[in-house]
């Protein structure tokens, strides 16, 4: 089981996940927002900016529509991890991850977990106990710690 969080003022569930961008040799923690709205995982302007993405390397350009209209996105090969300290597992996901370049509106905006991952899990939210776990159906990898 991967144990999230609950937002300390926004009650919303959060999960933290490592992020390897091998492109640019990138390899961070990410508290991501679960999003069950949201088709694929997205990092957002706050997040690469603290990694030290170096957007001028970025490949592929897309566009992406949600909430806040349209808005220019890059795509990015990406691994996840997701540690299930429980059962002593670690979960990887290789993944398209669509990177946000930053903009004035969207500095305070949350990295979000999105469907392209979520789909692999089942997620129990107990808002009653401020819970929030994740039960792995599948992962490309998983191994032992």
């Amino acid at each position: 089981m991967i144990v999230g969080r609950i937002g300390d003022t926004s009650g919303a569930p959060y999960l933290e996940g490592d992020l390897y961008l091998s492109h640019q040799g990138l390899f961070s923690r990410i508290s991501f927002l679960v999003d069950t709205g949201a088709d694929s995982t997205t990092l957002m302007p706050i997040d690469g900016r603290n990694i030290g993405l170096d957007y001028a390397r970025l490949r592929y350009a897309d566009v992406a529509t949600g909430v806040g209209g349209i808005t220019q996105t890059f795509l990015e090969a990406a691994t996840l991890t997701f540690v299930d300290t429980r059962r002593r597992r670690l979960h990887h996901y290789a993944l398209t991850i669509d990177i946000i370049p930053p903009k004035p509106d969207l500095e305070g905006v949350k990295s979000l977990l999105g469907r392209d991952i979520l789909k692999h899990w089942r997620m129990d939210w107990d808002t009653v106990n401020d819970k929030v776990n994740f039960t792995v159906r599948s992962a490309d990898l998983t191994e032992r710690f």
